[in-house]
């Protein structure tokens, strides 16, 4: 990338530099953090924080969903209300389920296509239509707002389920189609298969992300580089353009990168 001032948004730097051995030396990287201006906000998490450096109130609960819909189809936002399901692994002991991990984890692409066959049969069987064909996560319009908030997935992470499912009116059918989708994925060829061999399973799936994107956003980067949907739909929104995280081809003299990496592949 060749550009004259950029914003780095690194979501755990500190998770990633633990895990590096202490005899690794990254100069490049060094160089650039070394000659940079941190910036101390306040934010209730990185999605709020996404929010704020583009120009935006972040509100309690934020449109995850509708931005990963924008970012994942390049589709103009709408008024339309928009939910996100994740694919989850879930572990019960005795009298508790945890949901202890998220995404595919080494799934193949073809263990992958049948759990999106799954998902998505059971989300028409409620009455939801996903409009793209990605494999997950999986997102869709309801007529109307549920009337309460799911609880982001990763303030649900390690947490009995019990203690982060919604409550109230109408909470019953979405938990009836929770539990739905777990009897399905675990009778699934592909996860019987697993179990055998002792892998771990995507067994459900976690509703998160509810509200309608906004309409307009302030053009404040030149470009953003990164994989991760808030950005990339807010980015899309402003008219900005986006490239992915890996790519070398942003061109503007103000870039956001959003480098979002797992402390597992801190070397990469």
């Amino acid at each position: 990338m060749t550009f004259s001032r950029f914003t780095l948004l690194v979501e755990d730097l500190e998770a990633l530099a633990a895990a590096l051995p202490e005899t690794v030396r990254l100069p490049a990287l060094e160089y650039v953090l070394a000659r940079g201006k941190r910036a101390r906000q306040a934010a209730a998490s990185a999605n709020h924080l996404r929010f704020q450096l583009f120009a935006l109130e972040p509100e309690a609960s934020l449109p995850v969903a509708a931005l990963t819909r924008v970012a994942s189809t390049a589709a103009r936002p709408d008024e339309r209300y928009w939910l996100r399901a994740d694919a989850v692994s879930l572990r019960a002991d005795m009298t508790r389920v945890f949901v202890v991990s998220s995404g595919f984890l080494d799934y193949t692409a073809e263990e992958r296509s049948e759990i999106d066959g799954i998902v998505r049969a059971a989300l028409a069987a409620a009455g939801f239509d996903v409009p793209h064909d990605e494999t997950g996560p999986w997102c869709f319009s309801t007529s109307q707002p549920p009337g309460f908030d799911f609880r982001p997935l990763h303030e649900s992470l390690g947490v009995d389920m019990a203690e982060v499912l919604p409550t109230g009116p109408g909470s019953g059918d979405w938990k009836r189609l929770l539990t739905d989708v777990q009897v399905e994925l675990h009778q699934s060829e592909v996860n019987r298969a697993r179990r055998e061999r002792g892998a771990a399973e995507v067994n459900g799936i976690w509703f998160w992300g509810g509200g309608r994107a906004p309409l307009s956003v302030p053009q404040r980067f030149g470009a953003v580089a990164g994989d991760d949907p808030v950005s990339r739909g807010l980015a899309l929104i402003a008219g900005s353009p986006v490239f992915a995280q890996a790519e070398d081809s942003a061109d503007a003299e103000n870039v956001l990168i959003d480098w979002a990496m797992l402390s597992r592949n801190a070397h990469a």
